[in-house]
């Protein structure tokens, strides 16, 4: 009897380096990024079936399919300190209000991991 690996959703996707580290381990179900330059480098490694190319700010919860592991790699600029430290009321690591507007929408996952 084979074990069925957990499903995994991942905000922010960029070229995929989490759904590469975590493939052994899950099945991702549904990522996304806005950028079509790495929109391109993680569809030629991981497929188009699950990539959603699109800001968060268009995405609604109830289109995100169950995922027992969720995880958002939120642009941190505004929060680095070789940034303009605008914090999270800024337009890029401000995106993360954004996220939580699509988890509170509907619960999609088990465990939350923020990076």
């Amino acid at each position: 009897m084979s074990a069925t690996l957990p499903t995994f959703v991942d905000f922010f996707a960029g070229s995929g380096l989490v759904t590469q580290g975590a493939r052994h381990a899950c099945v991702p179900v549904w990522s996304n990024d806005i950028c079509p330059k790495k929109a391109a480098s993680y569809i030629s490694n991981h497929g188009d079936e699950h990539f959603h190319l699109g800001s968060i700010e268009q995405i609604s919860g109830a289109t995100i399919p169950h995922g027992d592991i969720v995880w958002a790699s939120f642009p941190c600029q505004d929060l680095s300190l070789a940034g303009k430290m605008g914090g999270l009321a800024a337009s890029r690591s401000g995106l993360f209000w954004e996220w939580l507007r699509v988890l509170g929408s509907r619960l999609l996952g088990l465990s939350l991991f923020i990076e």
